[in-house]
């Protein structure tokens, strides 16, 4: 409740009150009580004790005026005769969310009266063509010959921003461990209100089972913007391809002479199940010359186990035993007798995993 005593020789016409609701100026007109010099009303929001009285008087609008010392106002001279306000949308922390405006209240010429922001260019009041619409803090100067009003109009009118590191794929398998962090920014340093609220700042995804996942990331800064973002990504079921060995065992080294032909023998069932009889769909690889691995068994494979040549060609698929045939001559003399193991290695071409590999020794 504010409650004034206003005289003048005329009369007094008007009492208003200004007072500070959050980072912005609002004004309430007090009520004159019946035959007294008393004016009261209530102010509905204020915030802190900052304050502005004008009284205006009957007989020429004359404006009397005395404050409460505050952040926002500094008076030099006798009595200002203006006040000025900062309007806008209001967040937290005397954070502006939108772009503010400049309002002189009182009786002051908006013509003699001037305003600058951020030392820039003094211009009349009556021309100003308002703060900068983008986010930053502001120092705004409002004066005409007798005194000088400062006020700082803080803007921030952009939420955090969100970054996942790694960054988050389409899709992942079911069973797969996969951890997110996540990092919130408020933008346009060092002119910002700040990081209030980042969180979670660690996910475990949902791989569980198959379908559509998503979470959420919630960044505030200090002015109260707010960025809830929903991240989405898919669960698939593992592809799955199966290799069988006719010939020979991949489990053991399979050593043979230099200079034979060892005919591979095998079959490739697709994730539906099917059997892969295409031999464009199956991809071959021989390695360089490797050391022979050590604890892994070997077999001696006898000259009856080789090929004697290629009718067919290295690489087909035959129909009656249903095998793909892979006849793979191994050279003679031995390129590197420090390492005579090689590894062969087939894999259908679709397929994102290691295939099937077989380790042969030459002699």
């Amino acid at each position: 409740l504010y409650s004034v005593v206003a005289t003048d020789e005329s009369g007094v016409a008007r009492v208003v009150v200004l007072y500070r609701s959050g980072n912005q100026w609002l004004s309430v007109d007090l009520a004159r009580v019946e035959g007294t010099d008393r004016w009261e009303g209530v102010a509905t929001g204020a915030t802190d004790p900052l304050y502005v009285v004008q009284a205006v008087d009957m007989a020429a609008g004359n404006v009397g005026t005395s404050s409460k010392k505050g952040e926002f106002y500094a008076v030099t001279g006798e009595g200002p005769d203006f006040a000025v306000a900062l309007t806008g949308p209001v967040g937290n922390n005397d954070w502006f969310t939108g772009t503010p405006s400049a309002q002189l209240i009182g009786n002051a010429d908006p013509n003699t009266v001037q305003i600058s922001v951020d030392g820039g260019p003094a211009v009349p009041f009556a021309t100003f063509p308002g703060l900068p619409a983008a986010d930053g803090i502001y120092d705004v100067v409002v004066s005409d010959s007798s005194k000088t009003v400062s006020l700082t109009a803080a803007v921030d009118s952009t939420p955090p921003a969100i970054a996942l590191t790694p960054a988050l794929l389409p899709s992942y398998e079911v069973g797969e461990i996969v951890t997110i962090a996540a990092a919130c920014t408020d933008p346009n340093p060092p002119e910002n209100s700040g990081v209030a609220v980042c969180g979670p700042t660690s996910i475990t995804l949902d791989t569980a089972s198959p379908g559509i996942k998503s979470f959420t990331v919630l960044a505030v800064d200090n002015a109260g913007n707010a960025n809830p973002k929903t991240f989405a990504y898919t669960v698939r079921t593992p592809v799955t391809y199966r290799y069988a060995a006719i010939f020979p065992s991949p489990a053991r080294v399979s050593v043979i002479k230099a200079g034979w032909i060892l005919p591979l023998l095998f079959r490739v069932y697709g994730p539906n199940g099917n059997q892969i009889t295409s031999t464009s769909q199956i991809v071959r690889t021989i390695s360089a010359a490797k050391t022979c691995p050590s604890g892994m068994g070997s077999s001696d494979l006898s000259s009856s186990d080789m090929a004697t040549s290629t009718p067919n060609g290295i690489f087909f698929y035959e129909n009656f035993f249903n095998n793909f045939w892979w006849l793979w001559k191994s050279p003679n003399p031995i390129p590197t007798p420090s390492k005579p193991c090689y590894q062969l290695t087939v894999r259908a071409s679709a397929d994102t995993g290691p295939g099937m590999t077989w380790w042969v020794k030459l002699k």
